[in-house]
């Protein structure tokens, strides 16, 4: 059993739940895009959500950010450090917080932004 058939199979479940889950902790796990999409439904539900070091790319960030802008998000914590995302994620992501009313912890670091 492969680590992407076993988080197809979370995700597929968390989908499915009809209680309110608190949060979703997949650090150091590989979270593709296409898991990412899967887990819109849920994520708005989320008080805290932990992606660090899940191998997030710009297309990543360009899906959470979509997400936070739900009007129904209660994410009150995000981790995203330590992901490969660039510019184009980052800005994303900025465009989108000025939406989110709910958002009180962002975790950015360990991320190589630099300087462009």
């Amino acid at each position: 059993i492969t680590q992407s058939y076993v988080l197809a199979k979370l995700i597929d479940a968390l989908v499915g739940l009809r209680t309110d889950f608190r949060g979703l902790k997949l650090e150091m796990i590989p979270v593709p895009s296409e898991a990412l999409l899967r887990l819109t439904p849920v994520v708005p539900k989320f008080a805290e959500l932990d992606v660090s070091m899940a191998n997030l790319t710009d297309e990543s960030l360009v899906i959470l950010a979509n997400i936070l802008t739900f009007r129904s998000s209660k994410l009150e914590r995000l981790s995203i450090r330590g992901n490969h995302f660039g510019k184009a994620g980052l800005v994303a992501l900025c465009v989108s917080l000025h939406h989110v009313r709910s958002l009180r912890s962002l975790d950015l670091s360990s991320n190589a932004l630099g300087d462009e």
